[in-house]
């Protein structure tokens, strides 16, 4: 389970900045225009896109990295906290949203490092964990 103490929440009005700097960052990185929606990652192009396992993840350097901002889109708050926590948040939403006997609606959870060098989104439609940035192979090494 997560404890509440590992976190620190940020004030909601950064919600909306952190959502806009990846849409800019994405569109600067691909020379597109920018989509202003939440759904910062449909403008990666799918040969750049890397899917990962919730072990996979929680195997990885992942989770001994400090310093992870994450938007959670059940909250309200950016949380900023390790990435062993952000792993267990991750899987709580996996396990929650395949679990048949609750009717919780998927939600979709970002996360990323405070350089905006990786992205981590755990996207419930597809319910798959999809890895991108620059550091994208250093969360592959274990």
């Amino acid at each position: 389970m997560i404890s509440g103490n590992d976190a620190i929440k940020l004030p909601s009005t950064l919600w909306t900045y952190f959502i806009r700097s990846l849409d800019y960052l994405i569109a600067y990185t691909y020379n597109i225009s920018l989509i202003n929606n939440d759904q910062v990652w449909i403008n990666i192009p799918n040969n750049e896109r890397v899917w990962m396992h919730i072990d996979e993840l929680k195997d990885s350097i992942f989770s001994k990295q400090k310093d992870i901002i994450g938007l959670d889109f059940n909250l309200q708050n950016p949380i900023i906290s390790n990435g062993k926590y952000w792993s267990a948040k991750i899987e709580d939403a996996i396990d929650l949203f395949n679990d048949i006997n609750t009717s919780v609606e998927g939600r979709n959870i970002y996360v990323f490092d405070k350089k905006l060098s990786l992205l981590i989104c755990y996207l419930y439609e597809s319910n798959g964990i999809l890895i991108w940035g620059k550091n994208k192979n250093l969360i592959l090494k274990k």
